[in-house]
């Protein structure tokens, strides 16, 4: 009743309303949001005031949420995103009326930045207007108005209006004071009078034309008479700066320096002496670089000591970059190394993460360390601060996709630069684990840790990560994400009471979450089969019972999921009667394909052997589509209960002929359903048949991609990186958050199954983006494969060259190459080295008397065209070498005997091997595989004999 009376009073504020309350806000809580308000994070608290106005809704949480609203359109403002700001502005009014009082002069403000002074100053024509009302419309001209033409041009005032012709003079003479020489009748300005609020663009006017003239006397005191709180006083400190001989330009913005940069006559000879070294640095040429590097020193001797270091610094680091200029020679040049405080950590952390490598990025997190240990002695930040929680996370970002290698290497190792202040303890590279828990220390978000707790299950046991959501827990107690995960993870472990105790902690803070829905059906369901394979039908049967608790989805699942559950407690107590009875049951409910399907999950699940008999469900053995549908429910039934859903091999063919008809009658989600668990059934073409039928009806098509992805085998990798691609792309302009999370997650993880190079690629496939019109062959050329791929004869993309060549190029060896960058020490590619240790020596000659007599070891290669061939000015990968060596000796002896051949009479070994490797992929390979079928993947696989309904 007092929220009702509030908001049609319209009195109630943030001031006004306390904070707390049982059941209300907590203190707490409210202060936590005005510390992202405060620390300029207004977007996090918006986020954070409506998940607690939606748990609350009083009028505490109300006024908190118009408070981070009002906050939230400043700041868009100060960013002039006025499209924003407006449409923030909207909804605000529309759902909280009484707040629009307060976003009156957030209004006034959008309307100076849109140039719509119209509103604003539409009032001063009525003669009678109230004195404080003229008095604020003139402050607010005066304190925000700088647009001086759009003042002049505003139509809600008469063209004689004294403010109109006051703008119009004072633009005029703004204009022509700053482009060269003016009268002084220019300069009278008497349309202005003293008591204008305008009076201070007067002032500036009369203060430029002063500083121009070399008056500084006079300058000043013209300076001095603009009001504090005018517009034109913002350039007041870069006048006065100008003014003096000497000045410190550090608290100074990029702006303002570049104001007086522009403007003040004191460096010309330091812009010309950069401009000359940004051209040395572009044409790469090293002693250009080191003389410009000099006569920058010399040109800003004048210059503020601090801006000087810094510009030494940069330079440093830019030369870095270009890698032709020694470290030692660029010192030398710039009169010393530059020094090594927090802000050349922090150019040399950005330097490293530009380079986009494994071993750069190691770089980056020690450079950000020291940079780190650095800031927080200058007092940057505070450490355990937010800035440190940010920057932590980030680092720990980057440390979490690490090799474990480069993790090793880099373990002992010392700090890029010296650093007196270093501790023994701090030596090496932070761990992930650390630096996430630092991170969360100091900014305890849900968003540091969520990422925690995914690093921690991918990389760490199941106890370290039930830890780091136990830890976030007590953290944030109102979050229900901890929670569900130590659910999952009790359940896994067989804990089914310690898994209910946090399922009942999740509903009490979130009961209508999809996720604790479903997670209560299963995780009942899980006990229900534990007490079946323990044979304690009393407690099965007393679970069954609430289990009917569980609101349905689809009409009849649950139900008919309890009939036969019950049919497997009366198939332990062998009561046929009972049996037949929920079978029947079952079938009206669900049908009997899903019948079936089920109760063969249940029967695998239990544990109740394999001499179980199946009732007869009486389906109808004529119509394909009930096939369909069926599977598609029993499917969906499997997702939402967490059973496993194996798909019967008799029934694979018709499954798959009913999929390609055309118009599938099943929607995207229960096609989506039964390729999920045709792929955890290992059943891998009927997941591409369904991916088949949804891109043939449009369905989904990011989700049927990734489907496909997943479903191709490993030996069509072209096939498999464009399904991947296009995936990822269709997924993040949908901008499907869970879809993306999940493509993500399978390149980074099952990407590693294939092999390393690929691993590789998939890691740099993440951070590429696809172009549309890239994207649209894809599709189109996906839509048209509806057959599985054939091992004998892979068929190559049309679309593979230009994904390879032009969208999805990384760092790795063979696109660098491409590209025809420089390699740097840590990549895989290597020349042929003739002086090998002593131990590999022994190695080969070992290896050498294993041959056969034939001579098939690799003969020396002689009158290779070194100068000539393009192919060989760089260095050919020995890896890329061995792994086509072991193809073709696998698939064909006689194409190896003809590569070694060729190679020994002087042709290009990566030619040869790359024709050779043609032969065997088009199918042309005379002898097969060790142990594959000629015929194909059906006579390695046979189909076990199965019962089919058909």
């Amino acid at each position: 009743m007092q929220k009702k009376q509030n908001n049609k009073t319209g009195k109630t504020s943030a001031a006004t309303v306390p904070v707390g309350g049982a059941g209300g806000l907590r203190a707490e809580e409210a202060e936590r949001v005005r510390e992202l308000i405060a620390a300029q994070h207004s977007k996090s608290a918006l986020q954070m005031a409506k998940d607690l106005h939606k748990r609350c809704a009083t009028a505490e949480s109300e006024a908190l949420l118009v408070d981070v609203y009002q906050a939230r359109i400043a700041d868009l403002l100060k960013l002039r995103m006025t499209v924003e700001a407006k449409a923030l502005m909207a909804i605000v009014s529309e759902r909280f009326p009484a707040a629009r009082p307060r976003l009156e002069e957030l209004n006034r403000e959008l309307c100076v930045l849109d140039g719509r002074l119209e509103s604003v100053v539409g009032q001063l024509r009525d003669p009678n207007l109230a004195a404080a009302d003229r008095e604020g419309i003139e402050t607010f001209i005066r304190q925000r108005v700088w647009d001086l033409a759009s003042l002049a041009d505003v139509s809600s005032l008469p063209r004689e209006h004294s403010l109109r012709i006051a703008a119009s003079a004072l633009h005029a003479a703004f204009q022509a004071v700053t482009k060269g020489p003016v009268d002084d009748a220019l300069l009278a300005l008497p349309e202005v009078a003293r008591r204008s609020p305008l009076a201070g663009w007067k002032a500036l006017v009369r203060a430029i034309a002063c500083y121009h003239r070399r008056r500084d006397e006079e300058c000043g005191r013209w300076l001095l008479m603009i009001p504090d709180d005018a517009v034109p006083a913002r350039l007041i400190p870069s006048l006065n700066a100008m003014l003096r001989a000497k000045a410190d330009l550090s608290s100074f913005t990029a702006a303002e320096q570049g104001l007086m940069a522009a403007v003040a006559d004191h460096g010309p000879a330091l812009r010309k002496s950069l401009a000359t070294l940004e051209s040395a640095l572009a044409a790469k040429k090293r002693h250009a670089i080191l003389e410009a590097a000099r006569t920058v020193v010399v040109a800003s001797a004048g210059s503020d000591a601090a801006l000087r270091e810094r510009l030494r610094q940069h330079i440093f680091v830019r030369c870095l970059v270009e890698e032709e200029v020694p470290l030692t020679a660029i010192s030398a040049a710039l009169g010393g190394p530059p020094k090594h405080n927090a802000y050349f950590r922090r150019l040399m952390a950005r330097f490293a993460e530009e380079r986009h490598s494994v071993q750069s990025s190691a770089e980056a997190v020690l450079a950000w360390e020291e940079f780190r240990q650095l800031a927080i002695v200058e007092r940057w930040f505070a450490a355990g601060s937010l800035e440190d929680g940010v920057l932590s996370l980030h680092m720990a970002q980057m440390a979490g996709k690490l090799p474990t290698d480069i993790v090793e290497e880099f373990e002992d190792m010392g700090p890029i630069f010296p650093q007196p202040r270093r501790r023994r303890d701090e030596k090496g590279l932070p761990s992930a684990a650390a630096l996430y828990e630092r991170a969360c220390m100091a900014d305890p978000s849900q968003e540091a840790f969520q990422q925690w707790l995914e690093w921690a299950g991918k990389h760490h046991s199941g106890k370290f990560a039930d830890q780091v959501a136990e830890r976030w827990h007590e953290a944030r107690g109102t979050d229900v994400q901890p929670l569900l995960y130590l659910m999952d993870s009790a359940e896994k472990r067989d804990a089914l009471k310690k898994s209910l105790n946090y399922l009942n902690k999740a509903e009490k803070l979130d009961r209508l979450n999809p996720a604790v829905r479903r997670a209560k059906l299963r995780i009942q369901l899980s006990g229900i089969l534990r007490h079946l394979r323990q044979r304690k039908t009393s407690l099965a049967m007393a679970g069954i019972e609430h289990l009917q608790d569980v609101p349905e989805v689809r009409p009849g699942e649950i139900t008919a999921l309890s009939a036969l559950l019950g049919w497997c407690c009366a198939e332990i107590n062998k009561d046929r009667a009972a049996q037949e009875q929920r079978a029947r049951d079952a079938v009206q409910l669900l049908g009997g394909v899903a019948t079936h399907m089920v109760l063969f999950a249940l029967i695998k699940e239990a544990e109740l052997g394999p001499r179980v008999h199946l009732p007869d469900l009486n389906s109808d053995h004529q119509a394909a589509i009930e096939l369909l549908n069926g599977t598609a429910r029993a499917c969906q039934l499997g997702e939402l209960a967490g059973l496993p859903m194996p798909l019967h091999y008799g029934w694979t063919a018709a499954l798959i002929d009913e999929l390609k008809k055309p118009n599938c009658p099943a929607d995207a989600a229960q096609l989506l359903s039964i390729g999920e668990a045709a792929l955890r059934d290992g059943r891998k073409e009927i997941a591409y048949a369904v991916s088949v039928a949804g891109l043939s009806g449009g369905m989904a098509n990011a989700r049927f991609l990734f489907l496909r992805a997943r479903a191709l085998p490993a030996w069509v990798f072209p096939q498999w990186n464009g399904c991947f691609a296009a995936a990822l792309e269709l997924a993040r302009r949908e901008r499907d958050s869970e879809l993306t999370g999940r493509i993500l997650d399978e390149l980074r993880g099952g990407a590693r199954s294939r092999n390393e190079a690929n691993s590789y690629r998939a890691e740099q496939m993440a951070s590429r983006s696809v172009s549309r019109e890239l994207l649209g062959e894809i599709l189109e050329e996906e839509r048209e494969a509806t057959k599985f791929p054939d091992q004998r004869i892979p068929k190559l993309p049309r679309y593979a060259a230009k994904l390879n060549r032009t969208e999805i190029e990384c760092d790795c060896p063979d696109c660098r190459a491409r590209r025809g960058e420089p390699f740097d020490e840590y990549n895989d590619w290597e020349e042929v080295d003739e002086d090998e240790d002593d131990d590999e020596e022994d190695q080969d000659e070992d290896e050498d008397e294993d041959e056969d007599e034939d001579g098939d070891d690799w003969p020396e290669p002689i009158n290779w065209d070194q100068q000539n061939d393009p192919d060989f000015r760089r260095p050919f990968p020995k890896t890329a070498l061995n792994s086509a060596v072991k193809i073709l000796e696998a698939f064909d002896p006689d194409l190896m005997r003809q590569a070694k051949e060729a190679i020994a009479a002087g042709e290009n070994p990566i030619k040869i091997l790359e024709k050779m490797m043609g032969k065997v992929l088009s199918g042309e390979g005379s002898v097969a595989a060790p142990g594959k079928s000629k015929r194909g993947r059906a006579a390695d696989f046979p189909s076990p004999e199965q019962g089919s309904l058909f």
